[in-house]
């Protein structure tokens, strides 16, 4: 990376700048541009880190019964999202001589409570599965979640979860106008497309980080003496 360029990238996280979004879209054009590729890279990460492996799994398998119309090709087009998205990141940590971190377990389940809104769904999510808010890995408290399918809690959370979903997405596009733009109006929703799958696939990775470097500022914060 030439110093004019990390010169030029400001020290901060969010947005993610110009450089990184071409460096995701260069890396997911390189290395997913047909399935059995897209393949070779999910068993490339499922080897490398399981955990990140098991999130992506789960929620694309919920995103396509929810969101996708149990479509095939828009659960692959949130693959190649997902994809973009650590990609990006990776090279936007880089820029800021950063190393990328590993969001915890913690994180990716505070990420789906955020999106059936806890606090507002009445009690469905724990009538739809007692012991989800046990502290266990999240591909254990997904698997609780889906013995609720197709109940009428689930449902009810179903619906919440899109809603919610389609909410936050327009929050990190408002935040992120480039990554609107790479990820629907660029060359990637014609290649690794449908746009729908994409977006939601960069949205659930992006979050985690989000998540993540919001507590961390907090820790921060909490550390200033007060006076």
């Amino acid at each position: 990376m030439s110093p004019e360029r990390r010169t030029s990238t400001p020290f901060t996280l969010f947005p993610i700048g110009e450089s990184a979004l071409k460096d995701g879209t260069i890396w997911l054009q390189k290395n997913t541009h047909s399935p059995d590729m897209l393949d070779t890279e999910r068993n490339k990460l499922k080897n490398r880190d399981p955990a990140m492996y098991l999130y992506t799994f789960n929620m694309g398998f919920l995103r396509r019964l929810v969101q996708f119309d149990d479509s095939t090709s828009t659960e692959n087009a949130y693959w190649n999202g997902a994809f973009y998205m650590l990609n990006t990141l990776e090279s936007q940590y880089e820029s800021l001589w950063k190393e990328q971190p590993a969001p915890s377990q913690d994180i990716m389940r505070t990420h789906f409570f955020n999106l059936v809104d806890v606090e507002s769904n009445h009690g469905a999510l724990l009538a739809c599965s007692p012991e989800i808010f046990e502290n266990k890995p999240f591909r254990d408290m997904m698997s609780d979640f889906m013995d609720g399918y197709k109940t009428e809690n689930f449902d009810a959370l179903a619906k919440n979860f899109a809603i919610n979903s389609q909410s936050n997405v327009n929050k990190v596009f408002e935040e992120n106008p480039e990554l609107e733009r790479y990820l629907t109006r660029g060359s990637l929703q014609q290649t690794h497309g449908p746009a729908l799958g994409l977006v939601y696939g960069a949205f659930d990775i992006y979050e985690l980080f989000r998540i993540y470097e919001d507590g961390k500022l907090w820790e921060k914060k909490l550390e200033i003496e007060t006076r």
